[in-house]
């Protein structure tokens, strides 16, 4: 099936060790959680611990964009 309306890719960006990857982006992913909004709440789910603080350092920032 092909995909339109994002690249493809997750970049993610350590600003702590200045280590920069990028990673496909699950296609099972992308079909379950459509748009951005949806894969950003994913990745804030798996990334974000239940106990951590809102302003802690490590706290990650998602940028995303949606399709439209």
């Amino acid at each position: 099936m092909a995909s339109y309306g994002h690249a493809g890719n997750i970049l993610y960006i350590d600003l702590t060790t200045r280590e920069v990857r990028s990673e496909p982006l699950d296609a099972g992913l992308a079909e379950d959680y459509i748009g951005g909004w949806g894969i950003n709440a994913r990745l804030a789910y798996d990334l974000i611990p239940l106990s951590t603080d809102a302003l802690a350092p490590a706290m990650p920032i998602i940028f995303g964009a949606g399709t439209l």
